[in-house]
């Protein structure tokens, strides 16, 4: 399949998920007893409940341990393929788009890249707090439960808590996703462990064209392109060399790599095999492979791995 048709196969499997764990297992992704002291449960739970408790679960913890090996294996695929409110959020995007406010109206501190490692706080506070309430305080509060949690089969839910859907999407009116890049605790545990997912997106560094498509495609604000510039522009040997050829700023320069002097190209290539991708951050929605010119019509993710832009 190639990226597009990898996005198309997404968007399905977000639907499905979003029938199964909204309408069909109404609030069951948060919590399901499965007997005794075990519970199904996502990461974030597993830990509240267990902090909770003060002892160890072992049934809770082997059972929302399994997220944690999925994303360990194949990145954070449930922020991108499986989270009901994130599909909830790609699928309100264009009007949500058209109330996005300017960037310059809004204060630069909500725009800057650096947000998302709040997120970690908010981790730290949930944990903490489910530690000394002996409660898992955060699931009232969490859109991704209340999405769950909502409307099913089992009726409509309304409630103080239900007032967090509108609230957090809201919040897609300053940056796209911003929950899910600035405040989500849930990514943030995920984010730990897709740091070393076996599963890692690769954008082709020797064909890319500078386009930055790619970044403008990204809804959690990687920035490959860039990243991978200012991580050349910060080695000693490509210094080196740039200004051994009296070209120090070549990499500032517009331009294509197949532009660039051989044996610069030759070192770049050996340097950075493809562009930076923040793994920690990535959603594995695929968005910057189907935006790409080089990687758009090209197989993924089994058949030509290397060429896809997918590596495990």
């Amino acid at each position: 399949m190639t990226p597009k048709q990898v996005k198309l196969v997404r968007t399905v499997i977000q639907v499905v998920f979003f029938f199964l764990l909204v309408v069909v297992l109404t609030g069951a992704f948060c919590a399901v007893r499965l007997g005794g002291s075990a519970n199904l449960t996502c990461s974030l739970g597993m830990l509240q409940l267990t902090l909770g408790a003060r002892e160890v679960l072992w049934g809770t913890v082997i059972s929302g341990s399994l997220l944690l090996v999925v994303t360990v294996l194949l990145g954070r695929v449930f922020c991108g393929w499986v989270c009901p409110f994130g599909a909830v959020l790609d699928w309100l995007d264009k009007p949500l788009s058209r109330l996005r406010l300017a960037g310059n109206k809004v204060p630069s501190a909500l725009l800057n890249p650096d947000n998302r490692h709040i997120k970690y706080g908010v981790l730290g506070g949930a944990l903490l707090a489910a530690g000394i309430l002996r409660y898992p305080a955060f699931c009232a509060l969490c859109p991704v439960g209340t999405t769950c949690r909502t409307a099913g089969l089992q009726g409509l839910n309304i409630g103080l808590e239900t007032a967090v859907l509108p609230l957090a999407a809201s919040l897609d009116t300053v940056r796209k996703r911003f929950w899910c890049k600035v405040l989500c605790p849930i990514g943030a545990l995920l984010g730990l462990f897709s740091r070393f997912s076996l599963l890692k997106i690769r954008l082709p560094w020797d064909r890319c064209t500078g386009c930055n498509r790619c970044e403008q495609a990204c809804a959690m604000d990687n920035r490959p392109h860039q990243g991978g510039h200012d991580r050349l522009k910060t080695d000693p040997a490509v210094l080196t060399a740039l200004v051994d050829l009296g070209v120090p700023d070549l990499l500032d320069r517009p331009g294509r790599y197949e532009d660039y002097p051989q044996s610069i190209k030759d070192l770049l290539k050996q340097k950075m095999k493809s562009l930076a991708v923040d793994h920690s951050e990535c959603s594995r929605c695929y968005s910057c492979l189907a935006a790409c010119p080089v990687t758009t019509r090209e197989a993924a993710p089994s058949i030509a791995v290397q060429r896809s832009g997918l590596s495990a």
